[in-house]
């Protein structure tokens, strides 16, 4: 079983993983992205779509060495333990090779898969 959600930038995803880690525990984030949204900021009262996926590991929503972000075109001061894999890796390599890299990183661990609209 599995949930869809659709909607929005990376502001929505942070709410949606504190109800999937209070059901699962922490989860593997695979994230279809230019960029890692791994801002530094410390103020949970402030959500917004740079700094989910820093907040979301930061507050153990997310397992970062379990979790994976696929096309980043720009850098991060930190990526938090959070496997990259770079939109010039993605373009030289072939699906499966990504697919099989993804597995490999995540495992059987329950996981949110999200796609930004800035990574096709």
């Amino acid at each position: 079983p599995g949930t869809i959600t659709l909607g929005g930038d990376h502001y929505i995803t942070f709410p949606i993983l504190k109800a999937y880690a209070e059901k699962f525990g922490p989860v593997a984030l695979i994230q279809f992205d230019a960029h890692s949204d791994l801002w530094a900021d410390d103020d949970l009262s402030r959500i917004d779509h740079g700094t989910m996926s820093y907040k979301a590991v930061k507050t153990g929503l997310v397992e970062p060495k379990a979790s994976v972000q696929i096309g980043i075109r720009t850098e991060c001061d930190d990526y938090l333990g959070v496997s990259v894999i770079d939109a010039p890796e993605v373009h030289r390599s072939d699906p499966a090779a990504v697919a099989a890299k993804v597995r490999a990183i995540v495992g059987d661990r329950p996981c949110y898969v999200s796609f930004d609209i800035d990574c096709l």
